[in-house]
Formats: C-alpha cells, structure tokens, sequence
C-alpha cells in the first residue's frame, strides 16, 4: 500500500498509459493531487476522451483517490 505523499506525487504512480500521462503534463497537470483537484469536465474540455476519463478515474480509485467533483 502506497503512503498519502506517495500516493499525490508522480503521476507514474498512477500505472495510467504514457500517452495520456504526456497530455496531462502538456495541460499542466503535473501530480496526482492536481489531478484529484481536476474534475470530469475539466478533463473533457482538454480533449481527453470519455474513455480516458473514466479510464484515470478508475486508477486513481483503485487507490482510494478520486477526481473533483466540481
């Protein structure tokens, strides 16, 4: 089990595809916990799809994390 700093640093924590860890950091998104701070809309308004919306959002709570629900 990862520990919480672990856990919200590297986005390669994550297990997530290269391609989609490369067009979260072109977006700025640069860890775990700014991605948690990211809601859905925000990520499909980046051009990510539906799939790899729900795709991050199941890795990140296999981890006990989510995305914003803003």
């Amino acid at each position: 089990m990862l520990k919480i700093s672990e856990k919200l640093s590297d986005l390669s924590s994550l297990g997530l595809d290269d391609k989609i860890v490369e067009k979260l950091k072109q977006n700025g998104i640069l860890s775990t916990k700014e991605l948690c701070k990211t809601s859905k809309k925000t990520l499909k308004k980046l051009n990510f799809s539906v799939k790899d919306v729900n795709y991050i959002e199941v890795k990140l709570q296999l981890l006990g994390l989510d995305l914003s629900r803003k």
